[in-house]
This record gives structure tokens, C-alpha cells and sequence, in this order.
């Protein structure tokens, strides 16, 4: 009798310290809150009238008609760090740069990255960058971007977002007349980047980079010549080698400049004769991306 009393006094003494803990320590209600971006582009188009405006990504398009963002990615960490969730859209969505997601109560840092086709996670989960394609070295494409923090408290939140180019474009003018017997350009860049560090909004993993251009038969003859590529190391300077190939695979022209500096949503346009005796190529700086007037600078 002493034994079966004193059992139960254990198990009564066991259900009240149970019940005492499940009041000190509620379950999380699992409430959570709508959060809602609306994202646009801060790059600039140039419309038939010649007047700038901005396009928006629901109409597929951030900054100049040929560079048009068809992937977007919506990453957000939690407070401590850890990846809480990830969204990926690409353009024939409807709801195509309209971001809605749902989360707890809290502070998050919302990380949106935006692009043309081909864009994806690369090496570290921190990265993106585009896959070679046309040979060796680093190829870009046209990237956006944009950092964010917010906090949720116990309301929804609608929030436009503009993200900002974050690389720069190279074009190379040929001014004098293409010879007959060439075939193709090679332009060697030195210390390309090969992927954006999203995390810290810098470009890294400093690579040479390479544009292999073939020569249309109908550019024979004719002067002013261009080659034009989307390039990611807009912090440090660079080499541009342009050489010329015959049919045979033989050097015909070959130039060299030095210290080419390419900046954030501006275009840097490297024009001069490769096939006559110059004094070299000039710099230039052109605003059909940044709406501050350009510069000429020769060396």
C-alpha cells in the first residue's frame, strides 16, 4: 500500500513539472507574413525617339534592348545567416518580376539577382556567373542586382525594388577598312572576373578573358568595325590584345592597349586603325548606360 502510494505521488510530482515546461515553453505558432517585392532595373533604354526610359522587368527587359533579363533569383537568410528560403523565376512566367514569399517574424537579408539566359549558381553558393561558351576565358552576360535588409513584424509588406547593373561593357572600333584576307578577331582581356560574390555585391576570381569573332564576308572592305562584350571587372585595369587571323590561322594584325579601365553601367569604347601605322588606340567613354557625359581620353 506504502509502495503504490508512493508511485503515485512520483507520477503526480512527473505531470505537473511536465505541464510547467510545456507553459514555459510554448511550440512556435508557425505564423508567418506575406512579403511582396515588385522589381524593376535601373539600366537604360534608349527608345526609336532617342528620349532614355527604364523598362521594367515585367516586360522582360532591364537597360538596352539587346541586353534583356530573362532569369531572377530571390535569396533570404535568416538572422543568423542560414539560407531560410530561395525563389527562382525566369521570363515566360506571368508574375515575372513579382516576388511574393512568406515569413516568421524577424530580420532577413534579401539578396536579387537578375539576368539573361544561362545565369546560375557558380562554385561556392555565394556566386553567379555564366557558363563558357565561346572558348576559354570568362564570358558575361548583362547582371543586376540588389541588397536588401528588412524586418517582419505582424504585417504584410509590398516593397518596389530597383536593382542596379553591376557590370560594365567593352566595344572595340576598327576604324580603318578590314583587308580582304582576314577571317576573324581574337581579343585577349586580362584579369576578367569569372563570378559576382552576391553576398558582398563584388565581382571575383580575377581570369583572363577571351572573343573569338568571326569576320561576315559582308564587312570586307568596310571601316568602323565592332566587337562588343558585357565585361565583369569593372575595379581593376586591364590589357586588350586585338589580334587578326587570315583563313590560314596567321597573324595579320595585332595591337596591344594598356591600362583599360571599364566602370559599372558604362561603355568603354577602345577606337583606333589596327591595319595602318597610328599613334594607337583612344579611350572613350559612351553614355548610353550612365547618363553622365563621356570623355576621351588618347594614349
Amino acid at each position: 500500500m506504502k509502495k503504490s502510494l508512493l508511485y503515485f505521488i512520483l507520477f503526480t510530482l512527473c505531470l505537473t513539472a511536465c505541464k510547467k515546461d510545456k507553459k514555459n515553453n510554448p511550440p512556435p505558432s508557425g505564423k508567418t507574413y506575406e512579403v511582396t517585392f515588385n522589381v524593376s532595373g535601373s539600366g537604360q533604354a534608349i527608345s526609336s525617339d532617342g528620349k532614355q526610359k527604364i523598362n521594367s522587368l515585367k516586360t522582360n527587359a532591364i537597360g538596352p534592348a539587346a541586353s534583356l533579363a530573362k532569369l531572377l533569383f530571390y535569396l533570404v537568410y535568416d538572422s543568423n545567416g542560414a539560407l531560410f528560403h530561395q525563389i527562382k523565376q525566369d521570363s515566360t512566367m506571368d508574375n515575372f518580376g513579382r516576388i511574393t514569399d512568406n515569413l516568421p517574424a524577424g530580420t532577413y537579408t534579401v539578396y536579387i539577382v537578375a539576368g539573361e539566359k544561362g545565369l546560375s549558381t557558380s562554385g561556392e553558393p555565394s556566386q553567379f556567373g555564366y557558363p563558357n561558351t565561346e572558348g576559354p576565358g570568362a564570358i558575361w552576360k548583362d547582371l543586376f542586382y540588389k541588397k536588401l535588409t528588412i524586418t517582419v513584424t505582424n504585417t504584410a509588406i509590398n516593397q518596389d525594388v530597383t536593382l542596379a547593373r553591376v557590370v560594365g561593357q567593352l566595344q572595340i572600333n576598327v576604324e580603318d577598312a578590314i583587308p580582304a584576307n582576314a577571317a576573324k578577331f581574337v581579343v585577349k582581356i586580362t584579369d576578367e572576373n569569372i563570378y559576382f560574390d552576391f553576398k558582398n555585391g563584388v565581382m571575383g576570381g580575377a581570369y583572363g578573358g577571351q572573343i573569338n569573332n568571326t569576320i561576315p564576308a559582308a564587312a570586307i572592305g568596310t571601316t568602323n568595325y565592332k566587337i562588343t562584350r558585357i565585361i565583369g571587372n569593372t575595379s581593376t585595369p586591364m590589357t586588350v590584345q586585338i589580334i587578326c587571323y587570315d583563313s590560314a590561322n596567321t597573324i595579320i594584325a595585332d595591337k596591344t592597349i594598356n591600362n583599360v579601365n571599364c566602370d559599372i553601367n558604362v561603355k568603354t569604347i577602345l577606337s583606333g586603325k589596327l591595319f595602318a601605322v597610328s599613334n594607337g588606340f583612344v579611350v572613350g567613354l559612351n553614355n548610353t548606360w550612365d547618363p553622365t557625359p563621356y570623355t576621351t581620353v588618347g594614349y
